[in-house]
């Protein structure tokens, strides 16, 4: 199957990266139905200046607020991590998201 991000001017959009992330991370564990939905939805994206100026950033400030989130989201995504290695059911938990 092509992917559908591969026919999307990645120039200012925020389409391409936002579809290969679910692809990658959520994708794997949805039904055609929702993965159908998510690609037909992605379109309603706006570019990423749109987005920077309804959140009232530009690119300096996008990336200090971007890396304060990686520093701080660090202790739970390794906490998530050692969660779904600790049970067997981490494959069906991760399918319930």
């Amino acid at each position: 199957m092509v992917k559908l991000h591969n026919f999307i001017d990645r120039g200012n959009s925020i389409t391409g990266p936002v579809l290969t992330a679910y692809e990658q991370v959520f994708g794997p564990y949805h039904s055609w139905a929702i993965k159908t939905a998510v690609r037909a939805s992605a379109f309603t994206l706006p570019t990423k200046a749109g987005l920077l100026r309804r959140l009232k950033e530009n690119e300096a400030s996008a990336s200090v607020q971007m890396q304060k989130f990686v520093i701080a989201s660090s202790a739970v995504i390794q906490y998530i991590n050692n969660l779904f290695h600790s049970t067997e059911y981490g494959d069906e938990l991760l399918g319930m998201i």
